[in-house]
């Protein structure tokens, strides 16, 4: 799941995890992709304006200021109903029932046989040094 889990309100975040976890077989794993608000909390308190400009400046609002492009990231024009970074996403995972629980980066995962290239050449990183997307896997 990659862009979808932050559109869901907080109420109902842990109830999809535990619904992850019930339907996912023994062994099973999961990808899941986030924005990552901790990073974009580094790069507002940083005035990396440049992390936001790649894709913030104008999505999907058009703003000049750092403070309208982390409200692009952070809220995307409330469409973002809940905010991710590592540790606030291990805790629900956590919550679920899940104890593997990895922080990967873009293109790379442990388990090449399930997500090959043909998947991990949809994801996108611009700034691999300081992700827009946090990525953890999960087994059970």
């Amino acid at each position: 799941s990659f862009h979808v889990i932050e559109h869901i309100s907080y109420d109902k975040v842990l109830f999809v995890f535990k619904e992850m976890y019930r339907t996912l077989e023994s062994g099973g794993v999961l990808r899941i992709g986030v924005p990552d608000s901790g990073n974009a909390a580094r790069a507002f308190v940083d005035n990396n304006f440049t992390w936001f400009e790649r894709q913030f400046h104008n999505f999907p609002r058009a703003h000049k200021s750092i403070g309208g492009m982390l409200a692009n990231f952070v809220l995307c024009v409330n469409e973002h109903k809940q905010l991710f970074d590592f540790s606030f996403m291990q805790e629900l995972l956590q919550q679920a029932g899940f104890s593997e629980i990895v922080q990967k980066v873009a293109f790379a995962t442990d388990y090449p046989d399930v997500y090959n290239n043909a998947v991990l050449d949809k994801e996108y990183e611009s700034t691999p040094e300081l992700p827009h997307t946090l990525v953890v896997e999960v087994k059970k």
